[in-house]
């Protein structure tokens, strides 16, 4: 008898649990009819109570993540959620642990991925129209997103491994110019340490540089720095930027052998001549350098000048029409005789020398910029009231008083053209 009723309870149990796939595969059957009918409203409700009621069956996860997926393609019905790209993106982890199966062949996975990117991509063309740090941030969420996507179906063996050089970058840059500190560090530090070399890459290198020297990071700054080299051996960036570091610290010595690998290495325009020469004459004159304590004793300074007054003979001789070049050597003079009324010597010779270069400048560059020749014309004032010629010196007054009238002139002409151009 008792065999009898196990039987029966067996049987009953076995018939329940038929009834029961046949009502679930009957309710997801009758989702699936409402979603070819397109109510997209419906369907949803549907599709939500469906997966409440019956979390185990991963076709229903799938067919979510289907619905949801056209709530996102639907402008009029995108709003009835906040986030579909992520309800499909939780819809499919379900279906991969509970039926991966299921997900071959599939494309919503990579859909959500280029819809993300897609919005990322927007947002940050906005941004860029707009100048807006809004729109870099938004696109920025947009960009991580994919990347989280990426990121979990590679784990999962969906898709192949490997980075993703555009999402990495669009990321890098939303976050630099978003400005995100920390998330602009990580992402361009991640390509840097991959080596990513394309050109398009570069200014992402060159922020982290300017980053690390900003805050003073000479180890990362020196890490980074071979990394930029070895990605980019034709690009004079680190080597500029090694340049405004070692000035900062007013560290004469480094300057000096860091200009010299940049001539070293080809890049030699004019332009950074001249730097080179400014930035000797800084710190040639202590008076006049960032930091005294970068010279150790006198010797160094005077080696220094020496090393000045060889770089500069050799640049005006190389660019005779150099406006700077010429100006500068007349300074240079002038620090000389400076030297020599200090050691009570005799400062007519450097202020002869002096007056050679700056007349240069001042009477016989006439395609030098004003402000050259205002300057050049100061200092022969000084110059001539040392030397005890007071007819240069009243010459040279009437001409800076010229001068002066031209100067005021050129800056009304370009405030006026500012105003109207704005």
């Amino acid at each position: 008898m008792r065999f009898i009723c196990n039987k029966i309870i067996i049987k009953l149990l076995l018939l329940f649990i038929l009834l029961i796939g046949r009502v679930e595969a009957q309710t997801l059957d009758s989702v699936r009819v409402v979603y070819k009918e397109n109510d997209l409203p419906r369907v949803k409700q549907l599709i939500d109570e469906f997966v409440v009621d019956s979390p185990a069956i991963a076709a229903g996860w799938l067919l979510k993540a289907k619905i949801y997926r056209a709530l996102n393609d639907n402008i009029r019905y995108r709003d009835l959620t906040a986030d579909a790209n992520g309800e499909v993106f939780i819809a499919l982890k379900k279906v991969y642990f509970l039926q991966p199966d299921l997900l071959k062949g599939d494309s919503t996975a990579l859909y959500i991925y280029k819809s993300y990117t897609d919005n990322g991509v927007a947002f940050f063309n906005a941004g860029t129209e707009k100048q807006n740090k809004a729109d870099y941030e938004q696109a920025l969420v947009s960009f991580k997103k994919a990347a989280n996507v990426r990121e979990v179906f590679n784990d999962l063996g969906f898709w192949p491994s490997g980075p993703d050089t555009t999402n990495l970058y669009y990321s890098a840059k939303s976050a630099i110019y978003a400005e995100k500190e920390e998330e602009s560090v990580f992402f361009s530090k991640k390509i840097a340490n991959l080596g990513l070399n394309e050109p398009k890459f570069e200014t992402i290198f060159q922020w982290l540089l300017y980053y690390f020297r900003q805050k003073g990071d000479e180890t990362s700054l020196d890490q980074y720095s071979v990394i930029t080299e070895k990605a980019y051996p034709t690009s004079d960036y680190y080597l500029l930027n090694y340049i405004d570091w070692y000035r900062s610290l007013g560290n004469a010595t480094s300057l000096v052998k860091t200009y010299q690998k940049l001539f070293n290495g080809g890049f030699t325009k004019q332009e950074y001549r001249l730097s080179y020469l400014k930035d000797l004459y800084q710190f040639a004159f202590m008076d006049a350098a960032p930091s005294k304590a970068s010279f150790q004793d006198e010797t160094e300074q005077n080696k220094l000048k020496e090393l000045l007054y060889k770089e500069l003979t050799s640049f005006v001789k190389k660019n005779p029409r150099s406006v700077e070049g010429k100006l500068l050597f007349g300074k240079f003079y002038i620090n000389q005789a400076v030297d020599f009324q200090n050691r009570k010597g005799n400062i007519s010779a450097s202020l002869i020398l002096s007056n050679k270069y700056l007349q240069e400048v001042a009477d016989r560059s006439p395609k030098a910029e004003t402000c050259f020749q205002i300057e050049a014309t100061q200092l022969l004032i000084a110059n001539f009231t040392a030397l005890k010629m007071p007819d240069k010196v009243r010459r040279y007054k009437a001409k800076l008083k010229q001068l002066s009238l031209i100067g005021l002139i050129i800056g009304k002409i370009i405030i006026c053209l500012i105003y109207y151009l704005t």
